[in-house]
């Protein structure tokens, strides 16, 4: 015999008891369940039995199909609508319109969910931009923007990207820039004051983090002085290699005259 439970069975968490935010639990106590009893030959029916109806929701309602788990053709749809470039609100759209033509009428929707809420696309959003990876291509372009940024007196360090280094230095992508007013302005308010390291001004097209350090000036009001891209490849210590290589440059292009790597 096998047991199959409403995908709504099961107790409901108690919010009370957890002070971290959790996701609402779909779980509401419906004592539904479908029985199949296999026969001892294979000459006899097989007998399915329900136990017993639905309870505390709706099979079919809007706010019991929230709850399903969103089928893949609809989770590919909505990928490839944003990989193209196409904004939460368009793909919404999109999804919708090919809900309304039929295009996707074959999902069981007793099983399976058809739309994405916007914060699931802004959620599938930002996980296609941090799964990015940088192409030899785009190494490319990006090294000869950084040797023009360096020609420019903008870039104080750049190293390449080599992962099979045998060098652990030597592996990550490292570039620190600082213009000349963001040098002047580091001298001018450093002494007697603290530098505030934050990496959260997000990632660029390439899915590299973006480190910056402000100080406040005399009204209180915080100053960039310097941005510090690395590579950050899974499983590896890239990341913190390229920060504690970006640092060392930067103090010590601060105390030695002003020179290229």
């Amino acid at each position: 015999m096998k047991t199959y439970a409403c995908h709504r069975a099961g107790v409901p968490r108690r919010k009370r008891l957890s002070k971290r935010r959790r996701k609402k639990s779909h779980a509401v106590g419906c004592s539904f369940r479908v029985k199949v009893f296999s026969p001892d030959e294979e000459s006899q029916p097989l007998q399915v039995r329900l136990y017993p109806h639905h309870c505390n929701h709706t099979p079919g309602s809007e706010e019991d199909s929230c709850y399903l788990p969103v089928h893949q053709t609809v989770k590919q749809v909505a990928t490839d609508c944003l990989g193209v470039g196409m904004t939460v609100q368009q793909t919404s759209n999109m999804l919708q319109s090919m809900q309304q033509s039929g295009t996707i009428e074959n999902i069981n929707k007793g099983r399976w969910r058809t739309t994405l809420t916007r914060k699931e696309l802004s959620q599938l959003q930002y996980e296609m931009r941090c799964s990015k990876r940088v192409h030899q291509d785009d190494w490319i372009g990006t090294y000869a923007k950084a040797q023009r940024l360096r020609d420019q007196g903008v870039c104080i360090f750049f190293q390449e990207y080599d992962a099979d280094n045998e060098d652990p230095d030597k592996r990550p992508f490292v570039l620190v820039l600082q213009t000349e007013w963001q040098r002047q302005m580091a001298e001018r308010f450093s002494p007697n004051s603290v530098w505030t390291v934050d990496s959260t001004f997000g990632l660029n097209s390439y899915g590299l983090p973006v480190y910056s350090a402000v100080v406040p000036n005399q009204n209180r009001q915080g100053l960039p002085i310097f941005y510090l891209i690395t590579s950050n490849d899974k499983k590896t210590n890239h990341e913190e290699t390229g920060v504690r290589l970006g640092f060392q440059a930067l103090l010590l292009d601060d105390t030695t005259e002003r020179h290229h790597y």
